[in-house]
């Protein structure tokens, strides 16, 4: 795959989050320049430097003319259990119409938006009401504001769509993946779904340095990015992590109802943007063990999440 582009200034909305950290570490110390945007200001340690997160500040955001923008600043589903759905649209709105006031600056070339499978699964969410679907309605209104600011404006844009990522910087411990990873260090596993589950899993690392390397290539104007990897039953992906630990690990599920659970893509986009950019993914045998790896440093006090 291609590697590397001409040095860009950088704005990283949710710098704070999984998915910025994890940009951020793909394009640091490549000559590119960074602003990062969060929910407040504050400096955060990141490796051996100290990176300074600033509220968003359109006088600040002007002076700085990025080229890029990259938006990871959302506030996720989760939250829904302790906001009022119309708290978590003002929210969220909020955050979108930010991002595209970024988007439509002068000196910006290039957008990176983050949408999620949520947005299309069950049903294309924008069929819908907001209240039926307030997490993927909104991402749907990501993807349809970017587009639509890109074809008015010849600006590059990509919208890229989670689906089930895994990756050692997830600031979340409800994700399968690393719930079953955290899990596996004690002697037991629990998979808590009451019906049988399949999910694909990239890395997000990789997911975002191919979905990276799609943007800068000119192919595109504006896409949406699916995520993919191999299909695996959260059951089996559960016993492969028991099988990779040093120690016995027994897997238990108390499954009651035959309904499958598929949230996932159907991997054709992954696997056709694989081969056109000789991309060679991490396979999931690698990921479990990079990630039981890096776990296993934390627990000795020999690396840090952040």
């Amino acid at each position: 795959m291609r590697q590397g582009i001409e040095p860009q200034k950088f704005l990283i909305t949710g710098a704070s989050g999984w998915l910025g950290k994890t940009f951020f570490s793909l394009h640091r110390d490549k000559g590119h320049e960074f602003l990062f945007i969060g929910s407040r200001a504050r400096d955060e340690v990141w490796g051996n430097q100290t990176l300074r997160i600033h509220e968003f500040d359109q006088g600040l955001i002007n002076s700085y003319r990025p080229t890029v923008i990259a938006d990871f600043g959302f506030v996720t589903h989760e939250h829904l259990k302790v906001m009022s759905q119309e708290e978590y649209r003002t929210v969220n709105e909020k955050l979108i119409d930010q991002a595209m006031y970024a988007f439509q600056m002068p000196s910006v070339r290039y957008g990176l938006f983050t949408s999620s499978g949520f947005a299309v699964h069950p049903t294309d969410a924008s069929a819908g009401s907001f209240s039926n679907n307030p997490y993927g309605y909104l991402k749907r209104l990501t993807e349809d504001r970017a587009f639509e600011i890109s074809q008015r404006t010849g600006k590059q844009s990509m919208v890229i769509r989670p689906w089930s990522l895994s990756g050692t910087l997830t600031t979340k411990k409800h994700p399968a993946f690393t719930s079953f990873i955290n899990q596996s260090f004690t002697n037991e596993i629990k998979v808590e779904a009451p019906n049988p589950v399949h999910r694909r899993y990239s890395s997000v690392d990789d997911f975002l340095a191919l979905a990276t390397t799609k943007l800068f290539s000119g192919r595109t104007q504006s896409e949406i990015f699916d995520s993919g990897g191999e299909l695996i039953s959260l059951i089996d992906l559960a016993n492969k992590i028991a099988q990779v630990q040093d120690h016995d690990v027994t897997v238990v599920s108390n499954i009651s109802d035959s309904r499958l659970d598929q949230y996932h893509s159907d991997n054709t986009q992954w696997l056709e943007e694989c081969r056109n950019f000789e991309f060679i993914p991490e396979n999931l045998e690698s990921q479990i063990y990079r990630n039981i790896a890096f776990v296993s440093d934390v627990l000795k006090g020999k690396s840090l999440r952040s």
